[in-house]
């Protein structure tokens, strides 16, 4: 069997492609709707605040200490430890929240 070229119209496999002659394999073209751009937008604003959640108490850490009157190591545990429960216990009251059937399944 002898390769097909592209302009051949026997219908039969390219051995190199597998493919017949004039197929393509790329899958069809999707354009991007207004509510995938929106979607997009609102992500990367959340990420955004989310880095600026994380960096602004680092950026204050000397006025904290100062008006708190803590210690680094005390800032240090708030900071870490105390945003990592923060963010768990709100995680769970989210999920509570939304959960469509009543259940506390989050909190077994």
């Amino acid at each position: 069997m002898s390769p097909v070229n592209p302009g051949d119209a026997t219908g039969e496999p390219n051995e190199t492609t597998g493919l017949k002659s004039g197929g393509t394999s790329n899958p069809p073209e999707r354009k991007a709707t207004a509510a995938a751009w929106l979607t997009l937008l609102v992500l990367t604003i959340l990420n955004i605040l989310n880095f600026i959640d994380r960096f602004l108490p680092d950026a204050y850490a000397n006025f904290i200490m100062e008006d708190l009157n803590i210690s680094a190591m005390q800032l240090g545990i708030l900071s870490g430890f105390g945003f990592t429960a923060r963010a768990a216990s709100l995680s769970l009251v989210v999920v509570n929240t939304m959960n469509p059937r009543g259940r506390s399944s989050a909190t077994c």
